[in-house]
C-alpha cells in the first residue's frame, strides 16, 4: 500500500465529487492511495452516489470529532426520507436497534446487551473459541490447501456468536446464505435494482428467522443471550418486540461479519509482509499488540454507519447543512500521518495507537473484547498449525468486496501450506438405509457406454453459493460415496470458480474409481465470484485445464470433457470453432475419450458437431425455467424429444423454483398421488421426456441425494395422461409421446 497521490479530479460546479471518481476498480483492491489524496487535498468532501450524497470525513482529528458529535444523529426514525433513500423501507424491521438510535434510547438498548460482553464473560468463552478454532483447522490442516474465507474466516465467528445467541448449529447455513447476500452486494452481476431487491428479500428471511427464534426461546428459555433479552423484555417491558428481533440481527451480523473479514485481511497483510510474519511467528506472545496494528493497517469496517446532521454544523472547516448525510472513513483516519508515522507501513512493533477500527464515542463497538479474543486465538493457531503458509494465487488476483461496500474484505482467499495431521478424532458419516438406485431410471448412451440416466452434479457440494470449499467436507465426501453406492454412473466434477476443489473431493472420496463410473469435467470459460466470465478458450489454456483435471483427479485420460463457452451476450459466428478444434486435438492425442459442449447456442452445437461427434450437450433446466429456450427448441425440433442427438444432458440444480400458485398446485397434486415430493416429480418429469435425456441433480446431504435418486423409481411408474399434460403445461413443453420414460436405451 502506498500513498502515491492521483491527480485531483475536477469537481462539478456545486463541489460534489461523483462517486465513480473515488470508487474505481483500483480502489477496490487498495483504497489507501485515494484516502491519502483526500486527506491531503479535500479532507471533508461531498460525494455523490446513485442513491444519495454524503460528506466523507477522512482525517483522524475530524473523524474523532464527528464520531462523538451529538448533532450527528444515528436515529433512523428522525432521519425520515434520508433513511429511506439509503436503506429502503424493508430495512426498518431489522434496524430498530442500538446502532440506529441516539441517547437515551441508545443507552437503554445498549445497557441490556452489555451484560453478555463484560471482560469476565468473554474470558469465560475462551475454551469454546479455542475448541471451534481447533475443529476448523482439523478439517483444513491435512489437505495442504484451503479457501480460507469460506472454510475458516466465516465459520469461526458465526459459530461463536451462534453459541452466544443460542442459534442451533443446523441453522448456520441458512443464516450464512442470508447475510452473504447483504455482504456481497454488487458482486453477482446484478443491477443495482436487483441488488436492492435481493437485499430486501434476505432481510425479510432473516427477520422471519429471528422472529421464530425468539418465539422458540420464549417457549423454551436457555442460558443464551436471546433468552436473557426476552426475560428483560417480558419482565418489565424494556424491549419492544421489534427491538428484540432487530437486536438479535444486529448482534449476529456485527458479531461475525466484521471479524470474518478482518481475519482474511490480517492473513493477507502478514503474507505480503513476510518479515513481519516471521518475527511474529517466532514470538506469538506479541499477538495482542500485533492484532491492534493489523486492525489499524487494514480493518474490516472502512466506514462508519451513516449519520445525519440535525442542524447546520462544521467539520474540518467545511459547512455541513442540516439534513446532510455524514460518513466517517475510519480506514482513512487510521492511515493519517497525524496518528501514526509512516502509516502505510505494517509495523507490528509500532506500539499502542488509538485507532478507530472499533469506532469512537457512544457507539464504540460493544464486542471489541470478543473480536480480539477470536482474532488472537485464530491467528495464533493458523501460524502454528499451517506451516509454509502462502497465497495460492498472485496477490493481484485476489477478489475484494466492491469499492463502495460498507465492509473491507475478501470474497475468497485461496491458501497453500504443508499438510499436517488433524489433532481431533475422525468424522464419520451416519449410516443410512438404501433406497431405490439410479439404475431404475434406464440407461443413456454417453460416448461408448450406457450409463444410468440419473447422474450427479458435484458443484452443488460447494453449497448454495456454488463457489469455494463445502461447508462440511466430511458430509460432502459421504455424499459422493453414497452416490456411487446408489448406482450413479455419471459424475460431473467441474468447478466454475478457480481451483479444482471439487476434483480434489472426488479423488479423495472415490479414487481408485469404480469401473462403471464416467467422470465428466468442463474446460474453457469460467465464472468469477463477481458474476463475470474469463474466456480461457485459447489452445494452451485448454491444454493446461485438461492436464490440471487429470492431475487433480488422478487420471491418465478424461472420460468426457465438455467445452464451456461464456454464457453471456450474443456469440460471434464461429467463436466456438477454434477452441473446439483444440479440444478435439486433445481427444486425438488420447488425453480425452469423448467431447461435448456446455453453455452454448443451437448454432454453436451445429458448428461443434461438424468438427467432432458430441458425447453430450449440456444446458441448465428446471421445471419452469430454461437458460436458453432457443437451444432447447432447436434440439427438440431435430427429432421427437431429442432422439436424433448423440446425447443431451440437462443439469437441474433447483427443479421447482419460480412456480406460480397454480403450477405448485398441479405439482403437489401429482406428488401426493405418486407418494413423492415436488423435487422428485420434477426430476421424474425430466427423465420422462426422452431416453436421450440425462438428468444431473446435485445434493449437499445424503438425504437430498437419496430423495433425488428415488425420482428414478417415479420415472418408471406410470403417470396418467392428464397428469402428463398438466406437467407439460407447467414446463412449457410437449408431453412425452407415450409413457413416462419412452423406450429404454440398450
Amino acid at each position: 500500500m502506498t500513498q502515491t497521490a492521483s491527480p485531483t479530479p475536477s469537481a462539478p460546479p456545486d463541489d460534489v465529487v461523483p462517486g465513480q471518481e473515488i470508487y474505481t476498480p483500483e480502489f477496490r483492491a487498495d483504497p489507501y492511495p485515494v484516502y491519502a489524496r483526500l486527506r491531503a487535498e479535500r479532507p471533508v468532501v461531498k460525494v455523490r452516489t446513485p442513491r444519495f450524497d454524503s460528506f466523507l470525513v477522512t482525517r483522524y482529528a475530524d473523524a474523532r470529532q464527528a464520531l462523538s458529535d451529538p448533532r450527528l444523529s444515528k436515529d433512523l426514525y428522525r432521519a425520515g426520507d434520508t433513511y429511506l433513500a439509503v436503506f429502503g423501507e424493508k430495512a426498518r424491521q431489522i434496524n430498530t436497534n442500538m446502532l440506529n438510535s441516539d441517547p437515551p434510547e441508545h443507552s437503554r438498548l445498549r445497557r441490556l446487551v452489555t451484560q453478555a460482553f463484560t471482560p469476565k464473560r468473554i474470558e469465560a468463552m475462551r475454551p469454546r473459541v479455542e475448541q471451534i478454532v481447533a475443529g476448523l483447522l482439523d478439517r483444513i490442516s491435512p489437505r495442504g490447501s484451503t479457501e480460507f474465507v469460506d472454510e475458516f474466516a466465516l465459520r469461526l465467528p458465526l459459530a461463536v456468536i451462534g453459541d452466544l445467541l443460542g442459534i442451533p448449529e443446523a441453522d448456520h447455513e441458512e443464516i450464512l446464505a442470508g447475510t452473504q447476500v447483504i455482504r456481497t452486494v454488487g458482486t453477482g452481476g446484478r443491477s443495482p435494482q436487483e441488488d436492492r431487491a435481493a437485499i430486501g428479500q434476505a432481510q425479510e428471511r432473516l427477520h422471519a428467522y429471528f422472529t421464530g427464534l425468539v418465539a422458540a426461546k420464549r417457549a423454551h428459555p436457555g442460558e443464551d443471550l436471546v433468552s436473557g433479552l426476552i426475560a428483560a423484555r417480558d419482565g418489565d417491558g424494556r424491549l419492544s418486540e421489534a427491538e428484540l428481533v432487530s437486536t438479535c440481527f444486529l448482534l449476529l451480523f456485527a458479531g461475525y461479519q466484521t471479524t470474518s473479514d478482518f481475519l482474511g485481511n490480517a492473513v493477507v497483510a502478514l503474507l505480503t509482509h513476510p518479515e513481519e510474519m516471521a518475527a511474529l511467528r517466532a514470538d506469538l506472545d506479541r499477538l495482542p499488540e500485533a492484532v491492534e496494528e493489523l486492525l489499524r493497517f487494514d480493518g474490516s469496517v472502512p466506514v462508519s454507519s451513516f449519520r445525519f446532521a440535525t442542524e447546520d454544523l462544521e467539520i474540518g472547516g467545511v459547512a455541513i447543512p442540516q439534513g446532510s448525510i455524514v460518513t466517517v472513513v475510519l480506514s482513512a483516519a487510521d492511515h493519517d500521518p497525524e496518528l501514526a508515522a509512516d502509516p502505510d507501513r505494517l509495523d507490528l512493533d509500532r506500539g499502542p495507537t488509538p485507532h478507530l477500527a472499533f469506532g469512537h464515542g457512544v457507539h464504540y463497538c460493544l464486542g471489541t473484547a470478543l473480536a480480539r479474543l477470536e482474532a488472537t486465538t485464530a491467528l495464533r493457531q493458523v501460524l502454528l498449525r499451517l506451516p509454509d503458509l502462502r497465497l495460492d494465487v498472485p496477490v493481484e488476483e485476489l477478489q475484494w468486496l466492491p469499492a463502495a461496500s460498507a465492509f473491507r474484505g475478501l470474497l475468497e482467499l485461496p491458501l497453500r501450506f504443508t499438510p499436517t495431521p488433524a489433532r481431533g478424532g475422525p468424522v464419520t458419516a451416519t449410516p443410512v438405509a438404501a433406497p431405490v438406485t439410479a439404475e431404475r431410471s434406464g440407461r443413456f448412451p454417453l460416448g461408448d457406454r450406457p450409463v444410468a440416466r440419473l447422474g450427479f452434479g458435484c458443484m452443488k457440494l460447494t453449497g448454495p453459493r456454488l463457489m469455494g470449499p463445502p461447508a462440511d467436507r466430511a458430509a460432502a465426501l459421504a455424499v459422493l460415496r453414497r452416490a456411487v453406492e446408489l448406482g450413479v454412473e455419471h459424475l460431473e466434477t467441474s468447478d466454475h470458480y478457480g481451483p479444482r476443489i471439487v476434483n480434489e473431493l472426488v479423488r479423495e472420496a472415490l479414487h481408485p474409481y469404480p469401473e462403471q463410473l464416467v467422470v465428466v469435467t468442463k474446460v474453457g470459460a469460467r465464472r468469477t465470484p463477481d458474476g463475470g466470465w474469463i474466456p480461457a478458450l485459447q489452445a494452451d489454456e485448454l491444454r493446461r485445464a485438461v492436464h490440471e483435471d487429470l492431475d487433480t483427479l488422478g487420471l491418465d485420460v478424461l472420460d468426457v470433457a465438455l467445452l464451456r463457452m461464456p454464457g453471456v451476450g450474443e456469440p460471434q459466428p464461429g467463436a466456438i470453432v477454434e477452441p473446439f478444434e483444440a479440444l478435439a486435438r486433445l481427444q486425438q492425442e488420447g488425453l480425452v475419450r469423448h467431447v461435448g459442449v456446455s453453455h452454448v447456442t443451437a448454432a454453436q452445437v451445429a458448428e461443434a458437431r461438424a468438427i467432432a461427434p458430441l458425447a453430450c450437450v449440456q444446458e441448465h433446466y428446471n421445471l419452469v425455467h430454461r437458460e436458453d429456450d432457443d437451444l432447447i427448441d432447436a434440439l427438440a425440433a431435430e427429432g421427437t424429444a431429442f432422439q436424433s442427438m448423440e446425447g443431451i444432458s440437462y443439469t437441474t440444480f433447483f427443479p421447482v423454483r419460480d412456480l406460480s400458485p397454480e403450477q405448485a398446485a398441479v405439482l403437489d397434486a401429482v406428488a401426493q398421488r405418486v407418494g413423492g415430493t415436488r423435487t422428485q416429480v420434477a426430476i421424474a418429469w425430466l427423465l420422462a421426456r426422452s431416453p436421450n435425456l440425462l438428468v444431473i441433480p446435485g445434493a449437499t446431504t445424503v438425504a437430498q441425494l437419496e430423495e433425488n435418486v428415488a425420482a428414478a423409481a417415479l420415472a418408471l411408474d406410470p403417470l396418467d395422461t392428464a397428469e402428463l399434460d398438466r406437467l407439460a403445461a407447467i414446463a412449457g413443453t410437449p408431453p412425452p409421446p407415450r409413457g413416462p420414460h419412452g423406450p429404454p436405451t440398450p
